[in-house]
C-alpha cells in the first residue's frame, strides 16, 4: 500500500500547491484492516489559513452518507425486517405513490426526480411535502437517474421501519457495533458525534446560516431537516471512513459475507445498492466494471473500494470552502480514483475470500 499512498498523496499535494484545494486527507485500506493515512496543506483560509491539515480533522461527508444508509438497510434485509421489493407505501401510508419500492430507491431508479424543487427559500414544510409527493419524472425500474429525494425518502423509511429517530438507530445499529466512534450526526438536543468544534474542518460560507460552516451539516436540505438524513449529514475522520470502506471488503456477520457478489447480483446498469459501478469506454456504450464502486460527495469526498486488490480509498476535502465556485474538483477527483483502480497490485488473498 505504500507506492498507493505516496502516489495519492503527490496527487493531493499538486492539488494544494495549483491552488485548487486548501488541503486534503488521502488514505487507503487493505482487506485486514492494515490502514495508511497522510493529509497535506491547510484546514482552510481567513482565519483557518495557518492552521495545518491532519489526520485527525472531522469531515463533513455530504452524499457519502448514502453508502451508511445504505448499508444500515442492507443488515435490515439480511435480518427479514424488511425486502427490497417492499413498497415505500406500504411503510409510509402518507408516501403519494404506490409503485416505489425500498430497492429502487437504493439503486437510483425509482423514477424519482434528481432534487426537490428549486427555490429563492426553500422552507422545511416545502421540502416535507417534496420528499413525500411521490411525483416521477420516470417509470419505477425503468431509468437510472442519481436522486437526493430517493435517499431522503430512506431516511424516513428507516424511522417507520425501527420506531427509532433516524440518528438513534444509526448510532445504535451501525456506527457503534462497529466501532465507528469518530463518526456520526451532529444534531442539536439528541446526540450524534460529539467533539471540539476546533476539530471540524469549515467548509461553505453561508451568511444566512451564520457564515462558515463548522461541525455543521453543509447540505442545506439536510440541514432543513434537522441536521441528519438519509442523503446527508454524516461527519467522520479518516481512519473511521476508512473503517467503514473496510465493512464492504470484509463484512461483520449482520451483512452478507461475500458483499461483492451480494452488490454485483444487485446490478441496474452502472449502479447497485448505494454505489456506483466504474464504467469506461463512453455514456453511449459504457463497459461497466462491477468489482470497482465508487461513491462522491458534494463537499469533495470520495470513497471507493476495488474488489480486485481488497482496498479501500477515502479522500476528503473541503472543496466547497469557503464556496462552491471550486468547480474544477468535479473533474480533479476522478484523478484519485483512476489512480486507485488503475493498480497493478494484486491481493492473491482475495480469490480465496471469494470462493468460500
Amino acid at each position: 500500500m505504500d507506492q498507493l499512498i505516496e502516489r495519492l498523496e503527490k496527487i493531493a499535494q499538486t492539488m494544494v500547491d495549483d491552488g485548487r484545494l486548501f488541503g486534503a486527507t488521502v488514505g487507503v485500506v487493505n482487506f485486514k484492516g492494515q490502514k495508511e493515512i497522510a493529509s497535506v496543506g491547510k484546514v482552510g483560509t481567513g482565519k483557518f489559513a495557518d492552521e495545518l491539515l491532519s489526520v485527525n480533522h472531522i469531515y463533513d461527508l455530504a452524499s457519502l452518507t448514502k453508502l451508511y444508509t445504505t448499508m444500515r438497510f442492507i443488515q435490515l434485509f439480511k435480518a427479514g425486517q424488511v425486502t427490497p421489493n417492499k413498497t415505500v407505501k406500504s411503510l409510509l401510508p402518507d408516501y403519494g405513490n404506490d409503485r416505489v419500492t425500498v430497492g429502487q430507491l437504493l439503486l437510483h431508479n425509482a423514477g424519482l426526480p434528481s432534487s426537490v424543487r428549486q427555490v429563492p427559500a426553500l422552507t422545511k414544510s416545502m421540502l416535507e411535502t417534496d420528499i413525500m409527493a411521490g411525483d416521477l419524472i420516470n417509470e419505477p425500474g425503468r431509468v437510472t437517474k442519481y436522486s437526493d429525494v430517493g435517499f431522503m425518502l430512506l431516511g424516513k423509511v428507516l424511522t417507520a421501519v425501527t420506531g427509532l429517530p433516524l440518528v438513534t438507530d444509526m448510532t445504535a445499529n451501525l456506527l457503534t457495533p462497529k466501532k465507528l466512534t469518530a463518526s456520526g450526526y451532529r444534531v442539536p438536543g439528541i446526540g450524534g458525534l460529539q467533539a471540539p468544534t476546533s476539530r471540524f474542518v469549515p467548509t461553505e460560507d453561508v451568511p444566512v446560516r451564520g457564515g462558515i460552516l463548522q461541525g455543521q451539516v453543509d447540505d442545506f436540505k439536510a440541514h432543513l431537516l434537522g441536521g441528519a438524513a438519509g442523503h446527508a449529514g454524516m461527519f467522520a475522520t479518516a481512519s473511521d471512513a476508512l473503517s467503514f470502506v473496510h465493512e464492504w471488503l470484509m463484512p461483520d456477520d449482520d451483512l452478507p459475507a461475500n458483499m461483492a457478489g451480494y452488490l454485483a447480483a444487485n446490478q441496474a446498469g452502472i449502479r447497485t445498492f448505494g454505489w456506483h459501478f466504474w464504467t469506461y469506454g463512453g455514456e453511449d456504450n459504457p463497459v461497466v466494471v462491477t468489482d470497482w464502486l465508487y461513491q462522491t460527495g458534494f463537499t469533495g469526498t470520495i470513497m471507493a473500494i476495488n474488489y480486485r486488490t481488497m482496498q479501500g480509498l477515502v479522500v476528503l476535502t473541503n472543496r466547497v470552502h469557503p464556496s462552491r465556485d471550486n468547480t474544477s474538483w468535479l473533474k480533479d477527483r476522478y484523478e484519485f480514483t483512476q489512480a486507485f483502480f488503475d493498480q497493478v497490485l494484486f491481493c492473491h488473498d482475495k480469490v480465496e475470500f471469494l470462493v468460500k
